[in-house]
């Protein structure tokens, strides 16, 4: 899994798809990287995600219960709506992708 550290902070860059498939797996190279890292705090981005099952949000919850400090940046409008539509984006800071403007 793509992932940076830099000053304390992980940056890790979530797959296009989190569902039954290869949520334990996702689960299982989430934790290992926090395990390893001890970071202060980890924003998740979703660039690339298209689809976020049940499975995937139980495991950005549980990111965020090992570290307070947990984001999920860059998702799109329909990643994001799933996220709204949960509520997750109460309990956790969930921010859409800055839309680039074309001149």
């Amino acid at each position: 899994m793509e992932h940076t550290f830099q000053n304390e902070k992980l940056t890790i860059f979530l797959p296009d798809r989190i569902d039954s498939v290869n949520a334990q797996d996702t689960e299982m190279k989430l934790m290992d990287l926090i395990e390893e890292y001890e970071p202060k705090a980890v924003f998740m981005d979703a660039k690339d995600m298209q689809y976020i099952c049940s499975a995937g949000l139980r495991i950005i919850l549980n990111v965020r219960k090992k570290v307070p400090e947990t984001e999920v940046i860059n998702t799109s409008s329909v990643v994001y709506d799933i996220f709204k539509t949960t509520g997750f984006n109460i309990v956790l800071k969930v921010s859409k992708a800055s839309k680039k403007k074309v001149k």
